[in-house]
């Protein structure tokens, strides 16, 4: 694990410090964003943002994604997840999610890897063919045409 000064600037908890693979941060400061951190444990797989509180005893998780679709359902995110519970233990983690990805986050608590889902409402995405998130549309339009 390589140790770098910059990252002890920011005031990053000690678990982090030590998050360093061979030449590669798995934590980037966001430099515009107080308390944002690009989180990449897999650059080329997989990312997601975290965003914390003061203390870092609370961590949202933002931005989740496994970039490729022929990536997907490897286990890739769930990786992700459980690196970011090993990386924060006492802290409470939680997303907000979009109904398609409520599942994969409903199993992510039921492993401990996540606290809680912010959202507890129906919460659309904006794919407006995607079937989870707009059940009853017939088509990709969002109202009939005349």
């Amino acid at each position: 694990m390589k140790k770098n000064k910059k990252i002890m600037d920011y005031g990053v908890p000690y678990i982090i410090k030590e998050a360093w693979r061979e030449g590669r941060p798995m934590f980037t400061p966001m430099p515009h964003m107080k308390n944002w951190w690009k989180f990449q444990p897999m650059p080329d797989i997989c990312s997601c943002t975290i965003i914390h509180n003061e203390g870092w005893t609370e961590i949202e998780i933002h931005g989740f994604g496994v970039h490729d679709e022929k990536d997907r359902g490897q286990g890739h995110g769930e990786g992700m997840a459980m690196a970011v519970r090993e990386c924060f233990p006492d802290a409470h983690i939680w997303v907000d999610t979009w109904e398609h990805s409520r599942g994969f986050w409903q199993k992510m608590i039921a492993k401990g890897y996540i606290d809680s889902i912010g959202n507890d409402y129906h919460w659309p995405c904006h794919n407006h063919a995607c079937k989870p998130c707009h059940p009853s549309r017939a088509n990709r339009r969002r109202r009939a045409v005349c």
